[in-house]
């Protein structure tokens, strides 16, 4: 069994100030809800750092967050349209320094380990938020909606930062003795034998194994996940884990619930292209990294709606956007990025054209 931390988790939130097209009433809501969100955590015994705490001094803050980052057990990040397009790199390079280097810190460690990267950040949804902002290539990390920020809004965050999960596994008893069941032929050998007819006995099949409760539990948290989610079979097991379930439990549930995972690729796949230009490649390489299996990738990207050429133009445009590139410079860039010679070499004479 699990028992809580002996000492208290430390955690960073990392979140965006602004969204596009924000009035000063929004910024302001977003402020007080993420002063409350660390609040609220400090009071529960996690100790959260946030920038608000820091305003008034002079804080370098491409250096602060990335350090912060390497230091603290946890990172929360805030989902957001704008934290969204940090993580993609395509944010408004003249706003959100803090937000974009703390995204750039995580887009490393995500490059070099994700396995580490994927115990450190949780995914953390206030209330508003959408879900279409969860960064490409997080969806399978941990993620909270916080309905209401306070302690039962927070409930589900406490138990997985403090490893208090709420269905935990009871204490392992003894074998019981069981006598052995006589079969019908053995007492029918040892009845006295008597004239008449011969007697026709039924027996009843053996039960199955009941359901636990915690397996019941996994399996309509999974089946609630995907009304909203595609998932792969591996990325929904890691995402109940993360819940609180036993492995045994979140397998269970993933072999139950009676989804086609290769339709799952195919929606994912399709939910990429609707807000992210990816080569062909790419949106395979995308799909492995969300768990799903090659097969199931490669079959899911075979079968997508995409015009390759239209998605390399797309990415050409967005590079265009917030850095300066050669027209051969941006042919190599989206080369590396996946897409063909051809695609790349016709995308970048478009956006230069």
């Amino acid at each position: 069994m699990t028992g809580p931390r002996r000492r208290h988790p430390s955690a960073l939130i990392s979140w965006a100030h602004v969204d596009p097209g924000w009035s000063p009433d929004q910024i302001g809501a977003r402020r007080d809800a993420v002063f409350e969100l660390a609040t609220a955590l400090r009071r529960n015994g996690v100790d959260v750092d946030v920038d608000l705490y820091h305003l008034s001094a002079s804080v370098d803050w491409t250096r602060w967050g990335p350090g912060r980052i390497a230091e603290c057990d946890f990172v929360l990040v805030v989902v957001s349209e704008s934290w969204r397009l940090a993580w993609e790199g395509r944010g408004d390079p003249t706003k959100g320094a803090g937000a974009a280097a703390e995204a750039d810190a995580l887009r490393s460690l995500y490059a070099v380990n994700r396995d580490v990267f994927r115990d450190k950040v949780r995914l953390v949804l206030l209330p508003g938020a959408n879900s279409k902002d969860i960064p490409s290539g997080l969806h399978g990390v941990a993620r909270f909606e916080v309905g209401t920020i306070d302690d039962a809004g927070l409930s589900d965050l406490l138990r997985n930062l403090t490893e208090q999960p709420e269905f935990i596994r009871g204490e392992l008893g003894d074998l019981p003795e069981l006598p052995p069941r006589s079969s019908a032929s053995a007492q029918a050998r040892s009845a006295p034998v008597t004239a008449g007819p011969a007697a026709t006995v039924e027996t009843d099949a053996a039960p199955g194994p009941e359901v636990t409760l915690g397996q019941r539990n996994a399996l309509a948290k999974g089946l609630d996940y995907l009304r909203h989610i595609a998932f792969s079979r591996k990325g929904l097991a890691n995402q109940l884990v993360s819940e609180g379930f036993s492995v045994d439990d979140s397998e269970f549930a993933v072999a139950a619930v009676g989804v086609a995972w290769g339709e799952q690729a195919a929606k994912k796949a399709s939910d990429y292209l609707s807000h992210l230009a990816l080569s062909r490649r790419g949106l395979v390489d995308q799909l492995v990294s969300e768990g799903f299996t090659q097969g199931e990738s490669e079959l899911a990207v075979a079968n997508v709606d995409a015009d390759w050429d239209e998605q390399a133009a797309k990415k050409a445009s967005e590079y265009l956007s917030f850095n300066s590139f050669s027209q051969s410079g941006l042919t190599r860039q989206l080369a590396f990025d996946g897409f063909t010679q051809s695609e790349a070499e016709a995308a970048a004479a478009k956006a230069f054209g």
